[in-house]
């Protein structure tokens, strides 16, 4: 990512900061809650051991 800003510069490197610096402020816990909240509980973690059998 830090590549291709650098390469492009101009508004995508200054968009692509701002994101990392959002990114990089918010605690883990919060963004695995917020992570969490599009994933189904039916997903791969929940039926994994049917293929484990």
């Amino acid at each position: 990512m830090g590549a291709t800003q650098g390469y492009y510069g101009g508004k995508l490197d200054l968009i692509g900061q701002r994101f990392i610096e959002v990114w990089s402020g918010m605690p883990t816990l919060f963004l695995l809650i917020i992570l969490s909240s599009f994933v189904e509980p039916e997903f791969l973690v929940a039926s994994w051991h049917h293929g484990a059998i």
